[in-house]
């Protein structure tokens, strides 16, 4: 039998979502974490450029989060982190502001050189641009598979802090951002409300709608959020979610006929069942 908070014969940490103390971690560990692992990701999203460095960290956080669950962030780490996915939501951090300011010192020193002047670069190390990654994308979602690992680990303790993030977080989903945004962060959003029923009441009906508007695509990848929020929705708020039965199975049969991906038609699948199940 596993037991809450210990390590398993597989060596595995066994964890219960919630307050920290529930699954409390070793008192050596824990020393640990804050002595040394905290710190030195803090000092990464403080003075490191490199956006593969910090993606990496981002990644060993979320790490630390599926595998050890809520005893992770005691409430002075946890703050700090919260600001931390602010920032990197809001492009504050230092990879983010550092890159900016150096393309701008790049455009003026352009202004000022002639053509013979500049020197042959071809040799050094290419830029962000030419290494054909898009680190912006890849570092966004990693911030929100970080909100999903916390909210995960919290359970609806995560309720306040959903909140502080909620307003950085939904300007992704506007007409301004790529379809890979829009996704990202709506998909977030849903695995929060999975987590964490408490904040659907306070956000349900904006993201109902916000659903819908993306529901009129042939995007797969889209597509299979839109069924998968569907199926959340239906889940963990059934008695908001009555009145709005009858439109969601038209949504979903919307999303039916664009949709050629197996994942994302067996989410269409899933969301159906469950509201055929009320």
């Amino acid at each position: 039998m596993r037991t809450s908070g210990k390590l398993n014969k597989d060596d595995t940490f066994e964890w219960v979502k919630g307050d920290v103390q529930v699954s409390a971690l070793p008192a050596d560990v824990t020393e640990y974490l804050n002595t040394y692992v905290f710190p030195y990701f803090y000092n990464v999203f403080e003075e490191e450029d490199n956006k593969e460095v910090v993606e990496r960290v981002l990644e060993n956080l979320t790490e630390l989060a599926n595998d050890f669950g809520p005893a992770v962030f005691n409430q002075d780490n946890l703050n700090k982190i919260i600001q931390i996915i602010i920032k990197f939501l809001d492009k504050r951090t230092f990879c983010q502001t550092k890159v900016m300011e150096m393309d701008e010192e790049d455009l003026e020193g352009e202004e000022g050189e002639d053509a013979g002047d500049v020197e042959d670069l071809s040799g050094e190390e290419e830029s962000e641009e030419d290494d054909g990654i898009d680190h912006d994308e890849i570092i966004l979602g990693n911030v929100t598979d970080l909100i999903i690992a916390i909210s995960r680990a919290l359970g609806n303790h995560f309720a306040p802090y959903f909140d502080e993030l909620t307003k950085h977080l939904i300007v992704y989903t506007s007409d301004k951002h790529p379809k890979s945004d829009k996704n990202m962060a709506t998909g977030c959003i849903a695995e929060v409300f999975a987590s964490c029923e408490s904040v659907i009441p306070k956000y349900f009906n904006d993201f109902l709608v916000l659903v819908e508007a993306l529901s009129s695509t042939k995007d797969n990848k889209i597509n299979r959020n839109m069924a998968y929020s569907l199926g959340v929705l239906a889940e963990h708020a059934q008695q908001l979610f009555l009145p709005h039965v009858a439109n969601a199975l038209v949504i979903l049969e919307r999303l039916h006929s664009n949709t050629t991906e197996a994942d994302a038609l067996d989410n269409i699948v899933a969301a159906s069942t469950r509201i055929i199940e009320f």
